[in-house]
């Protein structure tokens, strides 16, 4: 009778050791769902902040102004045979937000001075493309 007492609680326990293990299955499952619900909150409010800070609010004339500036200087001219091209100050100004991008890739002016090396067409090929393309109508 001692032994079928302890077989009882050896399958007790084991069934209470299994109802533990569902629970913590169920909670860890709730856990990695409210990660990810943080996650996705902390990046929506990245973006919200984003929206709000004070460059959004310049005209975008007046921020093309600016781009202007940027892709004008000497010091920072679009250079294909100076790798990487993600420095080119276009490719760099378009790659931060969506506005960004449609006032870099609406200005031909931005993309009309570059300079280029002859032994790198094969490497920089299609990015003298887009420079071309994008410049189209002003001058080079």
């Amino acid at each position: 009778s001692e032994r079928a007492t302890y077989g009882k609680l050896l399958g007790d326990t084991q069934i209470e050791l299994d109802r533990c293990q569902k629970e913590i299955d169920r909670l860890e499952i709730l856990c990695n769902k409210l990660i990810a619900s943080k996650q996705l909150l902390q990046a929506n409010k990245r973006l919200l902040h984003s929206i709000l800070s004070p460059i959004h609010q310049l005209p975008l004339d007046l921020l093309g102004n600016i781009f202007e500036h940027v892709c004008y200087d000497q010091n920072h001219i679009s250079g294909f045979n100076v790798p990487p091209p993600s420095n080119v100050p276009p490719l760099k100004l378009s790659r931060v937000c969506y506005r960004w991008r449609s006032l870099v890739s609406s200005m031909p002016i931005l993309w009309s001075t570059f300079q280029f090396d002859e032994k790198q067409y094969t490497r920089r090929h299609n990015l003298l493309l887009l420079f071309l393309r994008r410049s189209h109508p002003c001058p080079i």
